[in-house]
């Protein structure tokens, strides 16, 4: 799994569980301070249309290759907050994720997976 589809499936799963009207604050708070960082970095990827439909493969793609072409997937820091923003999914609505067929377990080893090869 390449780094943009870690920080994409956060996205994903973050705004699935974000708006419901039973999400854990731990989860509305991760999501927005991701989202901050990435409009931030990278203001001119839109994941508004991403919030509205989570579930969209087309959304999905759009903001996966807008983050390619930024270079997102070599931002440590945007693959740090990914990573506890699908930890705070897991702990508070691994259902959301699993909705979306997202398996927080493969993505977390993922990232973990990542972080070794970078590591000097």
């Amino acid at each position: 799994m390449e780094p943009v589809s870690i920080i994409v499936a956060a996205l994903v799963a973050g705004a699935a569980a974000a708006f419901k009207d039973t999400a854990a604050q731990a989860i509305k708070d991760a999501y927005a301070g991701f989202k901050a960082l990435v409009q931030r970095k990278y203001g001119h990827v839109s994941v508004d249309a991403l919030e509205r439909k989570p579930d969209s493969e087309a959304k999905q793609l759009s903001v996966r290759e807008d983050l390619t072409e930024a270079g997102a997937g070599a931002d440590q820091e945007l693959l740090d907050r990914a990573k506890a923003l699908l930890d705070a999914v897991k702990a508070h609505d691994r259902a959301a994720a699993a909705q979306l067929n997202i398996n927080l377990d493969e993505v977390g080893a993922a990232y973990f997976k990542l972080k070794d090869a970078a590591a000097p």
